[in-house]
């Protein structure tokens, strides 16, 4: 449970396309949320702002990788992480920068709130600035994102603290799977959330906890699963059809803007015609035109065989719904495999267990054409034999569905306790603890025997704190006691390793060096001091009636969030001075 209540929550949708704001007054009379809609630049008054820098690409090194070595037709990206990660910062100063004017002068600007808060300013704000993170990453990655985040200002001021809150599946079904858009809830009940954004499209199951028809406390059923599909895999097919134009006509390459097919496919134009796809133009012919005005091309240009016409380029409705063929198709069997996945677990645990409602939400959720043939799908899916949609209703987020992800991470602030209050771990986190050595094992490298004692101990163990698959209850964190041991001539500060390790194997690693070869990863590095005039408990004494050694004995605590990363927390007799 999270007992601290800031004068101002922000919450902060960081996506592939679109970048949201919410926030809202918790301590205030009028705390209803709000979204930011004044930016500056051509966004105008939008509920999101165009985001230039792709934070999958930017942050995951795997992903920029690839990006480097293909040879399709994406935007520049700069050679090294450390570029990627300076842009990436950049970006966010900006958004953060924008913020901390335009919050607190729409809170001057506004009676309802409080004469109290109207008259702080944004540093005297007590303020919790939380971040979704996507589904697709992965601890580590969450960690370097989190520094990033504390590098563009967010969290500088005294006042002010920055948490990875939910997944972007988990905050969208936290405002989604709510009464006024499912009905009556009973306790048990399973949703089924589709969030198909800009770039991914992400799957979760979720369950009431108990009977309601306000506002809903979820747990996590299943996993939450993704895939790396959304409204901008369109305009990769788009791009694809104008190119496969221009190869029939090469000579016509020289003619065109730089990176044509690119521009032509972040155009207002091509980006409006692939909303409106749907019931709007339902009534237009396979054959029949969009005109697509393009920047950079010459209102005088022509050229029949790439379809362009008075500086616009044509491409029939046809065309464009093959631009949408490929993402449905990969979503449609992310669906499938997740309803698989989730008929096998109630197998598993001798359970049935229907979905009540699939609910449709995100950027690519929002399009007409697509959320008509994700029903079509649903339908046929609910149809087959012990099916466990059979019976289920389908609905579909309304004027949310692209603010449903900012709105649910503030959602899930404003009722005392978390709505989503147990989610499941998606990996394995651990620490590097001193054990004692087996009786009749080799010797390790790492072993270490202290002055008059007669035991030896390892160094390099781990204790596996979480394991993933299991559910992790929120507002509980691990409680590990330790005893550290110093020689009289040691330093009393050290450091205590968390790692952690992608796996779903139960047979885990028992050691360090065991554990880099299956890929292990150090978490964090907490840097332990102990209190000024903290009295240590004596170890085994000497010959002279005299302690060989100290012991200092304190809990930590371990947190998981829902974003995967982790926060450590100890008791009073020592002190935390970094991680």
């Amino acid at each position: 449970m999270n007992s601290r209540q800031p004068d101002l929550c922000v919450g902060i949708d960081f996506g592939t396309t679109y970048t949201g704001v919410s926030w809202n007054t918790p301590g205030d009379n009028f705390n209803g949320i709000n979204t930011i809609r004044q930016w500056p630049g051509e966004a105008g008054l939008e509920d999101k702002v165009p985001t230039v820098l792709e934070k999958d690409l930017l942050l995951d090194p795997k992903v920029h990788e690839k990006r480097l070595t293909s040879d399709g037709h994406e935007p520049w990206a700069p050679s090294t992480i450390d570029q990627l990660h300076e842009l990436v910062t950049l970006y966010l100063s900006q958004v953060y920068t924008h913020i901390s004017t335009k919050i607190p002068e729409l809170i001057r600007a506004d009676a309802d709130f409080s004469l109290r808060l109207r008259l702080k300013t944004w540093d005297s704000l007590t303020i919790d600035f939380i971040f979704s993170t996507p589904l697709t990453w992965e601890a580590p990655v969450a960690h370097c994102f989190k520094d990033i985040i504390s590098k563009a200002g967010f969290g500088e001021q005294k006042l002010h603290k920055v948490t990875l809150g939910l997944t972007e599946p988990e905050a969208a079904a936290v405002l989604t799977c709510q009464p006024k858009t499912v009905g009556r809830v009973h306790k048990d009940d399973v949703f089924l959330l589709i969030n198909a954004g800009g770039e991914a499209t992400d799957l979760a199951f979720v369950k009431a906890i108990a009977n309601t028809a306000g506002p809903l406390t979820l747990a996590e059923v299943n996993p939450v699963s993704g895939v790396g599909v959304g409204f901008t895999r369109i305009d990769n097919q788009f791009m694809k059809l104008i190119d496969d134009r221009i190869k029939k006509h090469p000579k016509a390459r020289s003619e065109l803007p730089r990176n044509f097919a690119f521009k032509a496919s972040q155009s207002d134009d091509f980006q409006c015609m692939k909303r409106m796809l749907g019931p709007k133009i339902r009534d237009w012919a396979d054959d029949d035109e969009f005109v697509i005005r393009v920047p950079g091309l010459e209102k005088s240009y022509r050229n029949q065989g790439l379809g362009i016409q008075g500086g616009n380029l044509s491409i029939t409705r046809q065309e464009l719904e093959s631009c949408f063929k490929v993402p449905l198709k990969e979503i449609k069997g992310l669906i499938k495999e997740a309803l698989g996945n989730f008929e096998a677990s109630n197998r598993r645990k001798d359970k049935v267990r229907h979905v009540s409602c699939v609910v449709v939400s995100g950027d690519l959720g929002s399009s007409d054409y697509v959320w008509e043939r994700l029903a079509a799908h649903l339908n046929v899916l609910a149809n087959e034999a012990n099916s466990c949609l059979a019976g289920s209703k389908v609905r579909r987020v309304g004027d949310d569905a692209r603010t449903a992800v900012v709105k649910g991470l503030l959602h899930d602030r404003r009722i005392k306790a978390d709505a989503l209050r147990e989610h499941v771990a998606q990996a394995n986190y651990g620490i590097i603890v001193e054990e004692p050595q087996p009786e009749g094992s080799a010797p390790s490298k790492n072993a270490k025997q202290y002055t008059a004692d007669t035991t030896i101990f390892a160094t390099d163990r781990i204790r596996w704190l979480v394991k993933s698959g299991e559910t992790i209850q929120v507002g509980k964190p691990i409680t590990l006691s330790i005893t550290k041991r110093l020689e009289k001539s040691d330093q009393r500060k050290w450091a205590e390793k968390i790692v952690w390790l992608k796996s779903k194997s139960s047979a885990l690693p028992k050691s360090v060096k065991d554990g880099w070869k299956c890929g292990m990863k150090e978490l964090l590095s907490v840097d332990i001091e102990v209190h000024k005039g903290t009295k240590l408990s004596s170890g085994a004494p000497t010959g002279w009636n005299k302690t060989a050694h100290d012991k200092c004995e304190f809990e930590l605590t371990l947190a998981v969030g829902p974003s995967g990363d982790c926060d450590v927390e100890v008791s009073d007799n020592v002190i935390k001075r970094s991680e």
